[in-house]
């Protein structure tokens, strides 16, 4: 792995100087309190807000954050900035960067749940994102009336809110929201510079994708009523057809508990084949959709980027339900109780948010890897997505009419998204810290990290479209460059940033690229970039 011990020696020959890092006073500026939330939104979801500094450097010292997740549970929150204001900013992840991560113990909602942690804000205008990684946040409804936005001084900085949005830079962004917060700064002295780093551009090389989608709205409403949708393994992938099997009424005793936006774990009652491998439980979200890898989020807003985009998902019937019981109805899990090789997963009954009347929805699993999506004819709710996708930024394949599918419909690309280089460590010098690449395309064996001190001029960076890899591009010139073997589809970059204060306030970028015979003409491809910013703090 690389020390980046040339960049140091680079960056000195340019004569640059570190400024102090001396550090001084404790401030906590609150916004609604005592908390006294109406409103929250998704697991994984944003707040947003603006912060001016007027003309000091600010050390975040944590935050105190309101949600419902259960007191108890370990919650994290990733701070991202971006100039100015977050207006326009919502959903472009490359205006944003990353500036810390604070971390806790939940207190449960509209109780002070205290972040611990650090980071750096320089001086000036800024809008922030509060991301809720594993948490959802609680926050209250503004009134436009009054104005958009709300403001909060202590003399030192002004905090001004706000909007929120159920995913990170995903998502319709909603306002005015106000988030529930203790934001706790301190003001250093010599403006210390501020460690960030930023995702640049994007990857290329996305394969075909290994996903479906009908989007229902108020002008197409859902018209699988009575029908059910089978999904058959074949290959990478699946063949689907619209067809006709009865929903077996639950008995109750498979109630797993679900209530308004939640993830439940369910396990399955045998290992159950699918075309990325066996799985042996699912998380089941209340608004109907399923996680096949790991815990997923909460969303009762549904859109395809996010379908496509994040991780492998089925969708009975993505839409804001809440089964959280009696007349709103509940979702059950259970064997068939006449045929021990089918497991039922059933929406029972339940209404959509704010309504009252009963739709039905029921997911079969089979034991040799067949899927069953069941739509009772007395279904009312017409609105929604029904689909399916591997995620990891996969190329849209377009929408599908599924009642009109003649025969059956070959799902069955590889599932290869674009390659992503992520990060959540921000280059404090002496500091370790590492990037994860995914969706390194499937047989690749060699590819190095390029490392740049400058970039190509924007917006398209460098193409490498007239040498045969369109969608394709070199953030920076590449200068340092190491080779690394590939043994699967992800890679982690790790290094430790010197401890040398000359290194201040100046970048390095970071690109994966990776030879993948096959994926276009020139037989490569590459992730998109990442900007480490060295600081101080």
């Amino acid at each position: 792995m690389h020390s980046l011990r040339h960049l140091s020696v680079a960056l000195a020959a340019l004569g640059l100087v570190n400024l102090g890092a001396a550090q001084t006073g404790a401030h906590c500026l609150p916004t609604v309190t005592p908390f006294a939330s109406n409103n929250g939104g998704a697991t994984g979801g944003a707040v947003y807000l603006e912060i001016d500094t007027q003309g000091d450097h600010i050390l975040g010292r944590g935050l105190t954050v309101n949600t419902n997740t259960p007191a108890g549970t370990s919650v994290t929150c990733a701070i991202y900035l971006t100039p100015d204001t977050y207006l326009g900013a919502e959903l472009n992840p490359n205006a944003w960067n990353y500036a810390g991560m604070v971390t806790g113990v939940s207190a449960g909602l509209d109780a002070p749940t205290v972040l611990s942690g650090t980071f750096c804000i320089p001086d000036g205008d800024w809008g922030i994102c509060l991301h809720a990684v594993d948490f959802a946040h609680r926050y209250t409804n503004g009134d436009l009336a009054v104005g958009p936005n709300y403001s909060y001084t202590d003399g030192n900085i002004t905090l001004t809110l706000g909007r929120a949005q159920n995913g990170l830079f995903v998502g319709t962004p909603f306002s005015p929201r106000l988030a529930n917060i203790v934001f706790c700064y301190d003001i250093p002295v010599g403006a210390p510079t501020c460690a960030s780093s930023k995702m640049l551009g994007d990857g290329c090389g996305a394969g075909p994708g290994s996903a479906f989608y009908q989007v229902f709205d108020a002008v197409t409403p859902n018209d699988l009523t009575g029908l059910t949708m089978a999904l058959n393994p074949q290959g990478p992938g699946y063949n689907v057809s619209p067809t006709a099997a009865a929903i077996v009424t639950p008995t109750g005793a498979g109630d797993i508990g679900a209530g308004d936006d939640t993830n439940t774990n369910v396990n399955l009652p045998w290992a159950f084949p699918t075309p990325s491998g066996s799985i042996s439980a699912i998380t089941v979200n209340a608004n109907g959709y399923i996680w096949f890898d790991g815990p997923g989020r909460a969303d009762f807003t549904p859109s395809v980027a996010e379908l496509i985009g994040e991780g492998r998902r089925l969708c009975p019937q993505w839409e804001d339900w809440q089964p959280t019981g009696g007349a709103n109805g509940i979702i059950t899990a259970e064997l068939d109780p006449n045929d021990p090789a089918t497991f039922h997963l059933t929406w029972f009954e339940v209404v959509e948010f704010g309504g009252v009347d009963p739709n039905t929805i029921q997911v079969s699993f089979h034991q040799n890897g067949d899927i069953e999506m069941k739509y009772d004819p007395a279904n009312t709710v017409g609105t929604g997505i029904v689909g399916f996708s591997t995620g990891g930024n996969l190329t849209d394949p377009g929408a599908t009419d599924l009642s009109a599918i003649a025969g059956s419909l070959a799902v069955n690309g590889d599932g290869g998204g674009a390659m992503v280089q992520f990060t959540d460590d921000v280059p404090i010098l002496g500091a370790r810290v590492s990037s994860l690449t995914t969706g390194i395309p499937t047989g690749s064996t060699l590819g190095f990290v390029g490392y740049s001190f400058l970039t190509w001029p924007m917006p398209g960076y460098l193409s490498l479209a007239s040498l045969g890899a369109p969608g394709c591009m070199l953030i920076g010139d590449t200068s340092i460059a190491e080779g690394f073997a590939i043994t699967g589809t992800t890679h982690t970059l790790a290094f430790t940033v010197p401890n040398n204060p000359i290194l201040s306030g100046n970048p390095i970028y970071s690109q994966m690229i990776v030879f993948a015979p096959g994926r276009n003409a020139l037989g490569a491809v590459t992730s998109n970039g990442v900007r480490w910013l060295f600081g101080e703090n």
